[in-house]
């Protein structure tokens, strides 16, 4: 049973292995490497200005 705060997409198991796998393996370092550039910094810093957290 699912609870109100869980979404469809905490529900759904992903792969571990397999192209869906790869290339959210890929997204989540490609976003890593972004994140940790200065155009990146200045996004992070800029939306935790919008949403009040200090980042």
């Amino acid at each position: 049973m699912r609870s109100p705060e869980t979404s469809v997409e905490e529900l759904e198991e992903f792969p571990k292995a397999g192209f869906r796998a790869r290339r959210w393996l890929r997204f989540e370092r490609d976003l890593q490497a972004w994140l940790g550039s200065p155009e990146g910094q200045f996004a992070h810093w800029c939306a935790c200005e919008v949403v009040g957290e200090k980042g």
